[in-house]
């Protein structure tokens, strides 16, 4: 559990799958995160909870679902994606109501403080899309810098030329 000034922010569960799907539910929300396709499927939210179940047996992926006083706010994850569990990638959505509230500033820097304090990680990253600039600015407002491009993979086997932004513990 992560506790930041206005939210709450928990691992997910089963449980949180209809939250889960509520807060992605958006077209411009599922089409901007790499992951998943619109129209939204019940599957696709399915599968976000039991890969968050995985991932935090595994110890390598943790995803929170962000709660503002009892309404879920939106989503964040950090994914371990190195052998010496020293680098990680963060990503986000914020769920439409919530947009333009600071929502993702919180949750971004809750999970940061987790990854640098907690986990001991030494570098954190994210991607966005080229024309996502409210993303762009957030990642540079909490103290990430751009380092270039990068191709994401998308789920019909496209990828997206994207910025990479990267955060490091001392920074």
């Amino acid at each position: 559990m992560i506790t930041t000034p206005r939210l709450h922010l928990s691992i997910i569960t089963m449980q949180d799958e209809s939250a889960v799907f509520n807060t992605l539910n958006y077209q411009n929300t599922a089409e901007i995160v790499s992951m998943f396709t619109w129209p939204m499927t019940r599957a696709q939210s399915t599968w976000w909870c039991e890969t968050a179940e995985a991932g935090q047996k595994s110890k390598n992926e943790y995803l929170f679902i962000a709660h503002k006083d009892t309404a879920a706010a939106g989503c964040i994850g950090i994914h371990v994606d190195d052998d010496n569990l020293t680098r990680a990638e963060v990503g986000y959505w914020v769920d439409e109501k919530f947009q333009g509230q600071g929502i993702a500033s919180e949750m971004l820097g809750g999970v940061l403080e987790f990854g640098f304090e907690t986990l001991k990680l030494k570098e954190i990253y994210a991607t966005t899309a080229k024309d996502n600039s409210a993303s762009s600015h957030l990642l540079t407002k909490v103290g990430f810098k751009e380092d270039g491009t990068i191709n994401v993979s998308l789920p019909d086997g496209a990828t997206r030329p994207s910025l990479l932004f990267r955060r490091y513990k001392d920074a």
